[in-house]
């Protein structure tokens, strides 16, 4: 809930009832939020055995834990009856050998699901109202460039540049990076330094 908490914000829910299985978990949240703005109602238990009331809820998410589920058809039927009739289900679960890194049979498998989905849902547009960012299409064989930089009155004071051994699409956690970076063209290099200082610091 830590990390959900501020999305869910910022989407104008006005309240929140969270279920997890880790008690652990509702105090890490309470140090990232010790004075939530929106009522969060925290539920520790085992979501196997979970009871919903019926039509109670707008949106159900899970996020990285339908996999962990062992009763996965009780959980889907008691989403199914939970949500209002115009209510939304939103999952994002782990799918990938390396995390988020999606092979070709993953992908044509995520292509049909999307292809399938209602219309309205099929919207590519992640709508955030100052920043929208738009997911055109997932590019496969790229690489990962991280620039880590300090900036200063809006100059950079000191930066470095990194580069992914691994194709985009590794997590972070999993990626073999190269510092300093070995195979980028002096092009390249410019380039990421013209963007880095467009920032503002």
């Amino acid at each position: 809930m830590a990390g959900e908490y501020p999305m869910l914000k910022s989407f104008g829910v006005d309240s929140i009832e969270a279920y997890d299985t880790a008690e652990g978990m509702y105090q890490k949240f309470l140090e990232f939020q010790p004075n939530p703005e929106i009522p969060v109602t925290y539920h520790v238990m085992d979501v196997n055995e979970i009871h919903l009331e019926e039509g109670a809820f707008d949106v159900i998410y899970i996020q990285h834990a339908y996999h962990h589920f062992e009763r996965i058809e009780h959980v889907a039927e008691e989403i199914s009856k939970a949500l209002k009739p115009s209510g939304v289900f939103v999952i994002t679960d782990w799918i990938g050998p390396n995390f988020l890194q999606r092979t070709p049979a993953q992908l044509a498998v995520m292509n049909n699901l999307w292809h399938h989905m209602p219309a309205k849902w099929q919207d590519r547009s992640m709508v955030e109202r100052e920043f929208p960012v738009v997911i055109s299409k997932y590019v496969q064989g790229a690489r990962k460039i991280e620039f880590d930089g300090v900036g200063r009155n809006g100059q950079v004071i000191n930066y470095a540049i990194s580069e992914h051994v691994e194709d985009a699409g590794t997590h972070s956690g999993d990626a073999t990076l190269l510092l300093p970076a070995q195979r980028l063209h002096l092009e390249t290099h410019r380039r990421v330094m013209h963007i880095a200082s467009s920032a503002r610091f």
